[in-house]
């Protein structure tokens, strides 16, 4: 049995929640005729390149969470990606990583309690280490599962106070120095999840700010070292980082 065998199995699910309805505005100067995960890396949609590499991993069911533009995305995609199912949860009006996640667990009645979801945004790139991955899983299955990873510069994104046994603390904001960062890929069960989203009232709001410090203050967040490589496409700048990455890296096999 491999490393992605054995991470498949560990996850107890072979589905993932792709959070794809930003506005993408800091890509807008390169990228300003598409959502920002459909912008073009290598002659194919950031985003087909996204879908195919956790497919290669085994996920099968596909469910995007799109707003802005939505349009391109399901024309593009459809229902299927080679054997794989598509499905869409539509915002009308953008409702943030927590309102779309609220809106897919309250109107989603196919998943299981005792499931592990993937849950990522759909404008990041993560290569990611199936055997650490699947290990964490196995020992931290009634947690919330944060992927992250160390950056020697953090100018950008909130860090993540982790604990020796790998408990996720505290957040806090960049702090221009190293930083243990969250990737945006979390696991966790929707029994876990389902209720919490419940004691927000409001219908636009970020999981990041509302729903996790509440885990956190739970203490059932654990962090993953399991990220081998990082970049989101939401600057110009790392938008041709990552088609630089996925031109050397990525295999065209389908």
């Amino acid at each position: 049995m491999n490393n992605d065998d054995n991470f498949m199995k560990n996850l107890n699910s072979k589905k993932m929640v792709l959070l794809v309805g930003g506005l993408g505005t800091r890509l807008r100067p390169v990228v300003s005729d598409v959502p920002k995960p459909m912008a073009n890396v290598d002659s194919k949609p950031f985003l087909e390149h996204l879908i195919y590499y956790w497919y290669k991993k085994g996920i099968r069911n596909f469910y995007l969470l799109v707003s802005y533009k939505s349009n391109i995305i399901e024309n593009y995609f459809g229902s299927k990606f080679l054997d794989a199912d598509i499905f869409y949860y539509k915002e009308d009006i953008p409702a943030g990583t927590g309102g779309a996640l609220k809106n897919f667990f309250i109107n989603n009645n196919s998943l299981e309690e005792d499931e592990n979801i993937i849950i990522m945004n759909g404008d990041t790139w993560l290569d990611i280490d199936s055997q650490k991955l699947a290990k964490s899983i196995l020992e931290n299955n009634s947690k919330l599962l944060i992927a992250v990873r160390k950056i020697s510069y953090n100018d950008r994104y909130n860090s993540l106070n982790v604990n020796k046994n790998k408990n996720v603390i505290a957040i806090s904001g960049s702090n221009k120095s190293e930083s243990i960062i969250n990737s945006g890929l979390y696991i966790f069960r929707k029994s876990l999840i389902k209720n919490i989203f419940s004691l927000i009232d409001e219908d636009c709001f970020s999981f990041e700010t509302k729903i996790l410090p509440i885990l956190i203050k739970r203490k059932i967040v654990k962090a993953t070292f399991c990220v081998k490589e990082f970049l989101d496409i939401g600057t110009p700048d790392d938008y041709k980082k990552c088609e630089d990455i996925l031109k050397l890296n990525f295999h065209k096999d389908y």
